[in-house]
């Protein structure tokens, strides 16, 4: 992803989210962009092991060489 913008990287996130089983989606609202996970592959796993969304917050962080704020979890008793 390196040379990429933020728009293409996110893009590219979005594919590879996709080979997961993730039905993701990007886009900006104001000056901030927003990724939403329609959907979680993983969720039996997490309600055993929710470190596994640390490691999805991690990874799209580390891929876009940004900070990565979640606003809301299944998990958490979010809608997404």
């Amino acid at each position: 992803l390196q040379g990429l913008s933020l728009e293409d990287k996110l893009q590219q996130l979005v594919k590879l989210l996709g080979t997961e089983g993730f039905a993701a989606e990007w886009n900006m609202v104001g000056e901030h962009y927003h990724i939403t996970e329609h959907n979680c592959p993983y969720l039996v796993v997490g309600q055993h092991h929710p470190e596994v969304c640390q490691y999805d917050r991690t990874l799209i962080s580390t891929l876009l060489a940004v900070p990565v704020v979640q606003q809301e979890c299944v998990l958490a008793g979010g809608d997404k």
